[in-house]
């Protein structure tokens, strides 16, 4: 007879991310109908007695504090953090790449001719801290400027947003034109915005605006379109629920930490901007962009700019550092990793629609580019290579 086991999942319910890992965790269960999954929302604090109450075999927990760490670790039961709040060395964590958040953010900014940029996130948080290291760090390494604005604790918590939209405003107006910001959040993400109405910076022509999270129970509602940085949310759902019944089964210890990569960049109208300040890059920057379900030819682009290809080539280079062809199979790749998520497109129709001449070329972009295959790449956003969901 196959054992029955009662796991119990402590989240915050209400957040995308939330709900990406309750994703994860119902594969899960599918997976595994000998197991009782509990689920609920994150208590202020854990309490012992309440948690021997329910007879538990193991937990999945967001724990954010050394209090939450110390009582979980009491239990005699194994518990996986699934929070990047901070570090548990005494718990298995499993969490985004939060230093490579920070990475992708500047390349996506710095494709786009951003040479500034800031971020906005609380000092406390290791995700935030990792998150602005990554960008940092980038930034330096490309002889970029790059700003910082530190969230009190009351104003991560929005207790005053409006207070909030007019500090953020003024940090707003001391940052240059043409800078690129990443938000620690979407929520942080859509503050920002509604600051640069009240500073009347124009988003994204002035400021570019990126978000974490994809969260669309927020974002949804937003007067500015906001792009944002997918998190891996249902993988760590579900590989934190099978490395927890791994450890209930076996008795062992696990990593300290693993890290799952952020997927992809949701392009929207925020960051949907090239920042030149050379008129004719910038017609031509419009066609690549309009035409990027398609296969765009050099000269076909200089034509819209109205000058010849070698005289583009070199406005290229002055003002992205970039050659025309590199910035056009970037973005036959973004609009190739966005269909990806799709689990009804095959790989084929993803070439045709991204651009490319056929599947090979696809094969050969994503190889150069990510040192992947579309394949493998597919499979990290949990499609198989048919384009079915798992």
């Amino acid at each position: 007879m196959t054992k029955r086991y009662r796991l119990a999942i402590y989240l915050q319910l209400h957040t995308g991310f939330a709900l990406g890992l309750l994703r994860g965790l119902a594969q899960f269960a599918r997976r595994h109908p000998n197991i009782d999954l509990l689920k609920f929302a994150k208590p202020a604090s854990y309490q012992p007695f309440e948690l021997r109450a329910l007879k538990l075999n193991g937990i999945i927990a967001k724990v954010s504090s050394r209090e939450d760490e110390a009582v979980l670790g009491q239990l005699g039961i194994p518990v996986v953090n699934i929070s990047g709040q901070i570090l548990t060395p005494s718990l298995p964590t499993l969490n985004t790449d939060d230093r490579r958040v920070g990475e992708l953010a500047f390349g996506h900014f710095f494709r786009r001719g951003y040479r500034a940029v800031a971020y906005c996130g609380p000092r406390d948080h290791r995700a935030s801290l990792l998150r602005r290291k990554g960008l940092a760090e980038a930034a330096l390494a490309h002889d970029c400027r790059c700003d910082y604005y530190a969230l009190k604790p009351e104003e991560e918590n929005f207790v005053m947003p409006g207070q909030l939209r007019r500090t953020l405003a003024t940090w707003l107006k001391t940052l240059p034109t043409g800078v690129g910001v990443l938000c620690f959040t979407d929520r942080v993400a859509l503050a920002v915005a509604e600051a640069a109405e009240v500073a009347r910076r124009r988003v994204p022509a002035d400021i570019a605006i990126l978000g974490v999270g994809n969260d669309l129970t927020r974002l949804d509602f937003a007067h500015t379109e906001i792009s944002s940085i997918e998190l891996p949310s249902p993988q760590i759902g579900l590989a934190a629920a099978e490395l927890l019944l791994d450890l209930i089964r076996r008795r062992r210890k696990a990593a300290t930490e693993t890290l799952f990569q952020p997927p992809k960049i949701v392009t929207r109208r925020s960051t949907d901007h090239f920042a030149v300040a050379d008129g004719t890059v910038a017609l031509a920057l419009d066609y690549i962009r309009e035409h990027r379900s398609n296969t765009i030819y050099v000269d076909a682009i200089a034509r819209a700019a109205g000058v010849s290809r070698r005289a583009l080539e070199q406005r290229f280079r002055a003002a992205l550092g970039l050659s025309i062809y590199s910035v056009v199979q970037r973005v036959h790749l973004e609009r190739a990793q966005e269909l990806m998520a799709d689990p009804e497109l095959s790989l084929a129709e993803i070439s045709y629609a991204s651009g490319y001449e056929n599947q090979r070329h696809l094969n050969v972009a994503f190889r150069r580019l990510l040192q992947t295959t579309p394949g493998q790449y597919r499979a990290s956003l949990g499609t198989d290579k048919a384009g079915k969901r798992r």
